[in-house]
């Protein structure tokens, strides 16, 4: 049976109800309108609120506004108890106002009952849904946690190259996926991929793409064969719709030397210390994941000492402001060169800086990755 807290501005007016509901084997409470309904309601436990309407009164539509508002008693059925139909102005005020249902006087033992146990269904339905909700959450924090315990937190050859990173998902769950890691021999193996859409489901994808990158690290095949493997292996395990942008590189120490593949992906960038320029790297390839005549070129740069790789994902240069304009690959080119003397990791958080003051406080359309490697 429920515990249900009748409110009326005189507790005369709720005696008959109050009888009814206890005759029906539920436990009541009275109390005046005048007091604060909330606390009563957190207090005691209550299940059910049973309120009298007032007509010409404000006081009723702030009691179920106040509830409603707040996050422990949102889920709590009100029931408004009116006079007479002729209310009807005051009844649409509080059911606008939250309320969940109405009863008109005199109230029948037959009516009540059936309201009551529909308040009943009602608020074991909102259980179920908040238990539901709290079980998923649980799910998606640890989705959260594995994801992003799938990304580097130390980096190989120290003393040859430094790595700056920076990863914003604009969920829970994020779409992009990136790593660095030691192919042996003075080699380090760099990706950077872009799944196309948001949440679980592409989640899953970065799970299947670290899979087939952790298996193959240590192999010596060249960026396109790699990326050739992954485009094979995305056509097997994922839905026609669902591809990848992708940027890999093998980058040699010995001889600081830099093959890479571009997938779909970004133009990344060589900012040149001594001859203070910015380079676009521009080698081709087709989108991972979507056609089985996959197409993808190669190629192969030279660092000095100094130089500076930038690899991001899209989500940095399609951010837009509140008038939709996109941030580009041209506000990105003049802010680096702007800020071409700063060190790595200060240049990561001033291009985040900059893009989120770009966007005027609007919420990022797309996770932002952003990597920086110095050959040193």
């Amino acid at each position: 049976m429920a515990k249900i807290l009748l409110a009326a501005e005189s507790l005369d007016n709720i005696v008959p109800i109050k009888a009814i509901l206890e005759a029906n084997g539920h436990e009541t409470m009275a109390c005046p309108l005048a007091i604060d309904i909330l606390s009563i309601v957190l207090t005691e436990g209550m299940d059910i609120v049973i309120i009298q309407l007032i007509e010409s009164s404000n006081r009723v539509i702030d009691i179920v506004r106040t509830m409603k508002n707040d996050d422990i008693t949102r889920a709590i059925p009100i029931l408004l108890l009116a006079g007479s139909e002729d209310e009807s102005d005051t009844i649409t005020n509080g059911l606008e106002a939250g309320a969940d249902d109405y009863i008109v006087e005199p109230v029948s033992q037959i009516e009540l009952s059936t309201r009551i146990d529909k308040m009943v269904r009602l608020k074991d339905l909102g259980k179920n849904i908040k238990q539901t909700r709290m079980v998923m959450k649980e799910e998606v924090d640890m989705a959260h946690y594995a994801q992003f315990a799938m990304l580097p937190t130390t980096f190989p050859y120290p003393d040859s190259a430094s790595f700056h990173t920076e990863y914003i998902a604009t969920g829970d769950l994020g779409g992009d996926y990136y790593d660095v890691t030691d192919h042996g021999m003075g080699r380090i193996g760099i990706i950077l991929a872009d799944i196309s859409g948001h949440g679980p489901s592409a989640a899953l994808i970065v799970s299947i793409l670290k899979s087939i990158w952790d298996s193959n690290k240590d192999m010596t095949r060249s960026p396109s064969m790699l990326a050739e493997m992954i485009n094979d292996q995305l056509l097997r395990f994922t839905p026609a719709e669902r591809f990848a942008s992708l940027f890999h590189g093998i980058y040699n120490i010995n001889d600081r030397s830099l093959n890479y593949v571009r997938c779909g992906h970004p133009y990344p960038f060589i900012l040149r210390k001594n001859e203070a320029t910015i380079e676009r790297l521009e080698a081709s390839g087709d989108f991972v994941g979507i056609h089985k005549d996959f197409y993808v070129e190669e190629e192969t740069i030279r660092l000095e000492k100094g130089d500076r790789l930038l690899v991001y994902s899209d989500g940095l240069i399609e951010s837009c402001d509140k008038q939709e304009t996109i941030y580009g690959f041209d506000r990105l080119t003049t802010k680096l060169k702007d800020n071409f003397n700063m060190d790595g990791g200060t240049l990561v958080s001033a291009l985040v800086a900059d893009t989120i003051e770009f966007c005027q406080g609007e919420k990022l359309p797309d996770d932002v990755t952003i990597m920086l490697m110095e050959s040193l």
